[in-house]
């Protein structure tokens, strides 16, 4: 099934809140210097499944050793 983006939410670490401008399926996130979950809310395309919220990702942030 094809899903609109609604909105993209990352995770504060209190709670979930929407960035500004992100509902495409590509987000750039700029440099991230600690680890950051995200989720999108979604709608079917037909609308029949109603909308929800995406299981959340994180990013890992890996510290560079040198």
């Amino acid at each position: 099934f094809y899903k609109i983006i609604n909105s993209v939410q990352k995770f504060n670490g209190s709670a979930w809140e929407n960035i500004s401008g992100a509902n495409t399926s590509t987000l750039n996130t700029g440099n991230l210097t600690i680890n950051t979950k995200y989720r999108a809310n979604v709608t079917s395309v037909d609308a029949v499944c109603g909308s929800g919220y995406s299981e959340p990702v994180t990013i890992a942030v890996k510290k560079s050793v040198l």
